[in-house]
């Protein structure tokens, strides 16, 4: 099943019209329409706002969260979410029914997760793998570089970009699991 057609699940499991769905999320509702017809692939930040305003994490939109699943995760069967044509993250945890998510996350050259910060409930941390990474947390602006690692508050509003050359990649690791 498709992000898309997940949320029109759920946003009718709740009997919520689109424009409910707009309204309690800041989105349009064209915007919200396109997502659910999967003709948009909207930013990080406005799948937040959209799993926010249906009550459910971000996880449950794109993940099968059954804890029977095996603690090994291959590399063909990582569950990916693609916000946008220029970023991929892949689970790395089994699934989100664990304390701790595990992501591989890969940005093509000038890949940014959006304008907006956002946040979540807990920690996050991870390290750049290659290429270079910016990270704004709250007003501070940090830039990382292969080998370099960072540890936040992800209640803190935060953001990443891809400054570099080339494409940046890294394994990030967020508890409580809200991917």
């Amino acid at each position: 099943m498709s992000i898309g057609s997940t949320i029109r699940s759920v946003r009718e499991l709740r009997q919520l019209r689109i424009k409910d769905l707009a309204d309690a999320s800041g989105l349009s509702p064209a915007q919200i329409s396109q997502v659910e017809r999967d003709l948009a692939n909207p930013s990080i930040s406005s799948l937040k706002r959209i799993a926010n305003a249906l009550g459910v994490s971000l996880g449950s939109l794109v993940e099968d969260s059954s804890p029977e699943r095996a603690p090994v995760v291959r590399r063909k069967e990582r569950k990916k979410l693609i916000p946008n044509d220029k970023i991929t993250y892949e689970l790395l945890s089994p699934n989100l029914a664990v304390k701790m998510e595990l992501i591989h996350i890969i940005f093509e050259e000038n890949a940014s997760t959006g304008d907006e910060l956002y946040s979540h409930p807990g920690e996050e941390g991870g390290v750049v793998l290659q290429g270079t990474m910016e990270v704004t947390v709250g007003t501070e602006i940090y830039v990382l570089e292969e080998g370099d690692s960072i540890y936040f508050n992800a209640e803190t509003p935060h953001r990443y970009r891809n400054i570099g050359s080339g494409k940046l990649t890294g394994v990030w690791a967020i508890t409580p699991p809200s991917f």
